[in-house]
């Protein structure tokens, strides 16, 4: 059974999104990381990620997930496909409450001297990047899909193909 370290994830998912807010003071180490764990365990969780799995099991003790994939390719493969998976919907997650913040519902007023960027803007930036993350995500779960699909590729009883 494959397995995959939490931290190989993490280290996905800082490449894919700079999140400085969980490593500047305000935040400590033990919350950052339990906001790393909570995303990668609702990550894992999703219908059209865990369809990807006949079995899996997340340990936060070893901080590891052990998995077998309905349609597997090799060990190494399908951990890259996995830690790709979930590092991506880990970006998604981060996002959310950027998005939803207090920030963008209240106006802002200032004088003349206080220069302020466009609520709007900011907002609709990061609601493309959240239907741009969003899109890449299922396309990487429908790609896999498609490839290693038995019905599509003529190997499965029930594809009823003739010779």
């Amino acid at each position: 059974m494959p397995t995959l370290e939490y931290d190989q994830v993490f280290s996905r998912f800082f490449k894919k999104a700079e999140a400085y807010d969980l490593t500047n003071e305000l935040v400590s180490d033990d919350m950052a990381d339990e906001f790393l764990c909570d995303w990668l365990r609702q990550s894992v969780y999703y219908p059209y990620i865990r369809k990807f799995f006949n079995t899996v099991a997340m340990d936060d003790s070893k901080r590891t997930i052990t998995y077998t994939m309905q349609y597997a390719i090799d060990d190494d493969t399908d951990n890259e496909f996995v830690t790709e998976l979930l590092a991506y919907n880990m970006v998604l997650d981060w996002l959310e409450p950027k998005v939803n913040s207090l920030n963008y519902t209240q106006q802002h007023y200032g004088s003349s001297d206080e220069k302020w960027y466009s609520q709007q803007a900011q907002l609709e930036a990061l609601i493309n990047l959240q239907e741009s993350i969003s899109v890449s995500v299922k396309k990487i779960a429908r790609d896999r899909e498609t490839a290693w699909n038995d019905y599509l590729d003529g190997n499965s009883s029930s594809a009823n193909l003739r010779s």
